[in-house]
């Protein structure tokens, strides 16, 4: 992962929008808390691909800190991020934060009829800074109507504890009304002839 390169903020976070970038704070143990300003279009383009509440290098003064997006404070109407909480990760701190879900095998589930109902899209764990995934895998390529997938299904290292019950429901799979609709459709033409 490569580093997002910052500046020392030392101007009004208002000032520093302005300039079309976001101001942000890091914080954490034994640390002071440091100001900095990242660019709007670097910012959206890392929480795109590790997602709001990723981890994130920071290069700030030529220091490097390995990070958690701990809040993305964003505008009431435009929805557009107005401030960054980043807090400092020291290798075998113990951090809790949620973790994305990436589901794979859906193109097999629709071909026979069916539907992946999502009832998650991540999930909270607690692990070890250095030990934190970028994603959970839930492969339902091989799921029929009526199977469910739960948290207790995922696979994951020793490390990494679950902050939910792992009985919790991830995803089923239910049947879908593609071929009913189409049905439906012929009859509503064969009432209108």
């Amino acid at each position: 992962m490569e580093n997002l390169v910052c500046n020392e903020r030392k101007q009004s976070g208002k000032k520093v929008r302005k300039n079309g970038n976001i101001p942000g704070v890091i914080y954490g143990k034994n640390m002071n808390n440091l100001l900095f300003e990242i660019s709007e279009m670097e910012l959206n383009r890392e929480i795109k691909k590790n997602g709001e509440h990723g981890i994130v290098n920071i290069n700030l003064n030529n220091k490097n800190y390995k990070t958690i997006i701990k809040e993305v404070q964003r505008h009431p109407i435009t929805h557009e991020i107005i401030h960054l909480d980043l807090e400092n990760l020291h290798g075998n701190d113990k951090v809790q934060l949620e973790i994305p879900l990436v589901f794979n095998g859906e193109e097999n589930i629709i071909k026979k009829g069916a539907v992946v109902q999502k009832e998650k899209d991540n999930i909270l764990v607690k692990c070890s800074g250095n030990k934190i995934p970028n994603a959970f895998f839930v492969d339902v390529s091989n799921l029929k109507v009526g199977d469910a997938y739960r948290i207790s299904d995922i696979e994951a290292s020793k490390d990494i504890f679950f902050m939910e019950d792992i009985d919790t429901l991830i995803a089923s799979i239910v049947q879908g009304n593609y071929k009913k609709d189409t049905e439906d459709e012929e009859e509503s033409e064969d009432i209108e002839d």
